[in-house]
């Protein structure tokens, strides 16, 4: 027996009533369409690619802010780091090729985000796919991260735990921690309990603090003159309160759980915690390069730079390749459910 909210649905969905194609109310999508606490500004299923891109400019869509909340600093980061790596770093020197990782990595998950947020109405496998695509991109960032904090805010000493004088291990520990992190947000798209945005948030939590590790363990452990410069500290600490701020304002889905329907548009937790990963991304990346510039002397002397720069490429290539077969096997599982499912009902 069809349970109510489905006969809800079934009364109000699109094939019912002439459907307009953006500002629905909940009760007009499915549930896989619907998000807590947001009550209109949703859009029709099965939409065209045009009718998707124009999201951007409908305001009374509930994803038109989610898309320009990272859109926007995906263009502004784009023209900062063509600036940078054209003017004040050569690109063409390996000693900046992980500090160009983690840049790409930033643009990268940002206009990931975005596009997901603009052609998610395609369909329900399409609205899948993208946020499959949307957690690898996360994921990838997290280990560009690690890979320029590693390579620039590590202890000059050899101070470190064991791990972090052997490159290849901590690649290899990275890239689990990524894999790990995209799996599980992958998973969470088919888990029900209220808890799955919070797990999600968590998912990224030891990827970051193993990113931050190398800088987080040289600032408690320093004893040169040159280990303990803590020109960058207070950015590093600002965009960690910035991410600690966002994962907080995601898990918890305030402020629209205290006035749902109030923030359908803007102001609603998602986009809170777009502008703070935006702009903590932008604090963690100029925090690497202020440390970079302040000890680059010393980095190049190090045995660390004949291995490592080489390697970062090939290791950045087979990482986000690795995340986005994740994305991948995700898309094929849903496919896989869903001919169950018709089978079943047949």
């Amino acid at each position: 027996m069809a349970s109510t909210e489905t006969m809800h649905y079934e009364n109000n969905r699109p094939e019912h009533k002439v459907c307009p194609k953006y500002g629905l109310h909940s009760h007009m999508v499915k549930n896989d369409y619907r998000e807590p606490f947001i009550d209109k500004g949703y859009r029709c299923e099965n939409m065209k690619a045009w009718d998707c891109f124009k999201t951007m400019f409908v305001f009374k869509c509930n994803e038109t802010f989610n898309i320009w909340t990272h859109f926007l600093p995906f263009v502004i980061f784009l023209i900062k780091f063509v600036y940078i790596f054209n003017t004040e770093l050569s690109i063409h020197d390996s000693f900046y090729w992980p500090l160009a990782a983690n840049a790409m990595g930033i643009m990268g998950f940002c206009l990931t985000s975005a596009l997901a947020h603009m052609f998610c109405a395609l369909s329900l496998q399409a609205r899948h796919t993208c946020f499959y695509t949307d957690y690898a991109a996360i994921s990838i960032y997290s280990v560009t991260a690690w890979e320029a904090t590693f390579f620039y805010g590590r202890l000059i000493s050899d101070g470190g735990f064991p791990y972090f004088g052997n490159t290849r291990a901590s690649m290899l520990i990275c890239l689990i921690l990524s894999l790990m992190s995209t799996i599980q947000c992958c998973a969470t798209r088919h888990v029900k309990s209220a808890l799955r945005h919070a797990l999600r948030v968590g998912s990224f939590v030891i990827p970051w603090i193993f990113a931050a590790g190398p800088y987080m363990h040289r600032m408690l452990t320093c004893d040169s003159e040159l280990d303990c410069q803590y020109g960058a500290f207070s950015k590093f600490i600002n965009h960690a309160l910035l991410y600690v701020t966002g994962a907080i304002f995601m898990a918890t889905k305030y402020p629209e759980r205290l006035f749902p329907g109030k923030f359908d548009a803007i102001g609603q937790s998602h986009q809170i915690m777009h502008l703070c990963t935006a702009f903590g991304a932008d604090i963690q990346f100029d925090s690497i390069k202020t440390d970079m510039l302040s000890r680059e002397a010393a980095l190049r002397q190090q045995p660390l730079n004949d291995g490592f720069t080489s390697d970062c490429v090939l290791f950045t290539i087979v990482m986000a390749v690795s995340n986005m077969a994740v994305a991948f096997v995700f898309n094929n599982f849903v496919d896989m459910i869903k001919e169950q499912k018709d089978t079943k009902t047949e």
